[in-house]
This record gives C-alpha cells, sequence and structure tokens, in this order.
C-alpha cells in the first residue's frame, strides 16, 4: 500500500465518522475487529458502533498493549484514535 490510510471526514464537521456492525447487507459484526485495526493505523479518530452483540468490543482494551488510543464509551460503541504514535519498540 503506498501513502496515508485516511478516513473521510463525515458531513458535519462535530461528528466523528462512525462504522457500525449491524445485519445484513450493512457491516456484518465478525468484520468490525478488521475495521478497527484499520482505524487504529488511520489517521483520524473513528467511532464502532457494535449494534449486534453487547460486550463484543471488550477485547478492545488489548489495543493499549500495542501502543493504540482506544476508548470503550458503553458495551456497544468504541473509539479509536489514529494518527498517534505507536508504543515503543514498534514501527509505523
Amino acid at each position: 500500500m503506498s501513502g496515508p490510510l485516511k478516513v473521510r471526514p463525515p458531513f458535519t464537521a462535530n461528528v466523528l465518522q462512525k462504522v457500525e456492525a449491524v445485519p445484513w447487507p450493512c457491516v456484518p459484526a465478525d468484520l468490525l475487529p478488521i475495521f478497527v485495526a484499520l482505524g487504529v493505523r488511520s489517521e483520524s479518530s473513528v467511532m464502532f458502533w457494535n449494534k449486534v452483540y453487547e460486550g463484543a468490543l471488550g477485547w478492545s482494551s488489548e489495543l493499549g498493549k500495542f501502543g493504540a488510543h482506544a476508548v470503550l464509551c458503553d458495551p456497544h460503541r468504541l473509539i479509536v484514535y489514529g494518527g498517534k504514535a505507536i508504543g515503543a519498540g514498534q514501527r509505523r
């Protein structure tokens, strides 16, 4: 991949871009962890919203071990702040 990974800004400037996991035909809940990883590597902030399973984002606390900046707001929503420095000893 060449160039930086950027998230397209939302239409409203004061709102975070979000990825919602909902049943077909939208983003499946099984693919949400992949989108979270992409959000960590991107150059902006993204909210991930799992409307399907409560508590399915419980693993997100492990992201801090890799130097990612993420906040679990409630059992359904996770905000990832991309573009931050990754932990010591790791490269971008």
